[in-house]
């Protein structure tokens, strides 16, 4: 890189006759800080359409850091930026209002960094209102941001995914929507989830994830979250044979979905868990907490301490894995099925500390 542009305090309004990229860079380093990016001439649900695909700031092999910015009410562009072979960063910036194919087009090869920023009220007429990244080979970050009430008409109300490496961390996801599958994020490939919290999304399928990979959380909550047909705060899916689900000190509360209270797992090699809460409905219901693929399980392990409460259904937690394996403090309450937990498909090991109560059924 052999160009350093910086830009502070400048204030961008960006009527709609502008029809061309507004910064175009190759081979350079941007910074921007404490500007602001605005279209004050119209309402940002009125999208304007081009016939050519628009962006703010056009990335090529270039490095954009974003510091104390505030993008707002941008409606005419495609993309507020996009990268190829670039880096780019935000930091405690403020995104908000805009209606545009996304905040970021993660195209090919590379990094992008999002810190201490919030993300509201922004919609796509695609998918991935904040971030679309449908190819390969690129690295996300997301740390300590707010992402509230975003929302796309295709999939992921927040991010969506192809083959690239995601992680996540102290992170609230509240209020997000998709009308097709993950209400927060739809990924192909396998996401790192620590410390964050998604409540109150929705969608039709997978009311904050639809992951057709596998999928690790650690100290993470999903609560409240909605799906029309299955998996009410995750839908995942396999692609390969070593594809599977860890969650680790978790808490599922208050989901909800047709098909299930937590989660719809298809394909799936392994789904493992230690020491979380997996709750149902305090009341008596027909629906499980966990819908599991009868042909594809291997195994499941639930471990140290890990609680289920109310599993109501013959597709329960384990009934259908075929050699389901409990070990440490497990406790599994209020189930209700004609084939309860204690049944599976293959040969069942329980061991150290297992608790049952108001069991059901045949043992």
């Amino acid at each position: 890189m052999n160009v350093l542009l910086t830009v502070k305090g400048c204030f961008f309004n960006l009527t709609k006759r502008m029809k061309e990229t507004l910064v175009y860079s190759q081979l350079s380093k941007l910074q921007f800080s404490y500007c602001t990016f605005n279209v004050s001439s119209v309402q940002p649900k009125q999208r304007i359409s081009f016939s050519k695909e628009l962006t703010i700031i056009h990335l090529d092999d270039s490095s954009l850091t974003m510091e104390r910015n505030i993008i707002t009410a941008i409606n005419q562009y495609d993309w507020i930026v996009r990268l190829v072979g670039s880096k780019f960063v935000v930091v405690s910036s403020n995104v908000s209002n805009n209606y545009v194919k996304a905040f970021v087009y993660v195209d090919t090869k590379s990094i992008l960094v999002m810190n201490q920023s919030l993300l509201l009220e922004n919609q796509t007429p695609k998918d991935g209102s904040i971030v679309f990244a449908p190819n390969e080979g690129s690295y996300i970050t997301i740390s300590n941001c707010t992402m509230k009430n975003n929302r796309a008409n295709g999939d992921g109300g927040v991010v969506h995914n192809g083959f690239n490496n995601i992680t996540i961390t102290d992170t609230l996801f509240s209020n997000n929507s998709a009308k097709k599958g993950g209400g927060v994020i739809h990924s192909l490939s396998k996401i790192n989830i620590f410390n964050s919290v998604f409540i109150y999304n929705k969608a039709l399928y997978g009311g904050a994830l639809v992951i057709k990979s596998s999928l690790v959380l650690i100290n993470t909550s999903f609560v409240e979250n909605r799906a029309l047909q299955n998996g009410s705060a995750i839908s995942a899916t396999a692609s390969t044979q070593s594809d599977e689900v860890t969650l680790d000190h978790c808490i599922m509360e208050g989901n909800k979905a047709p098909s299930d209270f937590a989660m719809h797992l298809d394909s799936i090699h392994n789904l493992r868990t230690a020491e979380c809460n997996i709750f149902g409905p305090s009341n008596i219901s027909q629906v499980p907490i966990i819908v599991i693929s009868k042909k594809t399980f291997p195994w499941i392990t639930f471990f140290q301490y890990t609680t289920f409460r109310t599993v109501f259904t013959i597709g329960d937690v384990v009934l259908n894995s075929s050699n389901p394996i409990f070990i440490g403090e497990v406790e599994v309450l209020g189930i209700f099925s004609n084939k309860d937990i204690m049944l599976g498909y293959g040969e069942t090991t329980f061991a150290a500390g297992m608790h049952f109560q108001y069991i059901k059924g045949t043992c």
